[in-house]
Formats: C-alpha cells, structure tokens, sequence
C-alpha cells in the first residue's frame, strides 16, 4: 500500500483561482494536494434549492455568502437567515443544510478543514 506523503506549508504553493461566472450548480475551487487540508468549491442554488442534509463529520465549514438568499438548518438550532456578504459558520459534528429562500440563485462559497 503506497502511502501518501503528508502536506505541510512547505508542501504546497500559493495560487489564484477564478470563479465561474455562470454554468454549473458546483464548482470546485481548492482541495489536498493543492492544500494542506483545506476544501472549498462554490454552490449555486437556484430558488427552492437545498444541499441536502449532511454532516460536517470531524470537519468545521465556513460559508462565505455572495449573493442572494436563503437559510442554513444546523441541527437542534434555529435556522440562520443567510444574505450577501454575511458569514455562516457550521461546527463539527452538525447535520446540516443549506437552502435557497430567496427569487434569485445563491451563490456562496464553503471553506472545510478538518477540526481534530
């Protein structure tokens, strides 16, 4: 069994990625080897949308919003109105989804590293 060779910052490079202006509901932005540990894409859901339920696992995610609106359901909480230029943060262990409420698409970007 070959093993992996582990990440460190002296492992990988600084870049510059560009986010699709239209096309598909997800594009994927950065992720190990290009990383150490951390993932990100982008997410496009139209009115009506959802992710779908899942869980952060042993992982913490970051929702940086870009435009439209909607609501992040984390389990045992109250659901957080999202908008434009807001910030949702999911913690380890958290079902969760995220929701378009709104008459336009939300577009947003999630950040996932791993919490333990």
């Amino acid at each position: 069994m070959r093993k992996e060779p582990e990440r460190t910052a002296d492992t990988v490079q600084p870049r510059v990625i560009v986010l699709a202006e239209a096309g598909g509901r997800y594009q994927s932005l950065l992720q190990p080897p290009a990383s150490v540990r951390l993932r990100s894409g982008c997410v496009v859901l139209n009115p009506g949308e959802s992710v779908g339920e899942h869980s952060t696992e042993h992982h913490e995610e970051l929702l940086v919003i870009l435009e439209g609106q909607g609501e992040v359901w984390t389990e045992s909480f109250p659901p957080m109105a999202i908008d434009a230029h807001h910030l949702a943060y999911v913690p380890p262990h958290s079902r969760h989804d995220v929701r378009n409420t709104g008459t336009a698409p939300l577009r947003y970007i999630y950040l996932v590293s791993l919490a333990e």
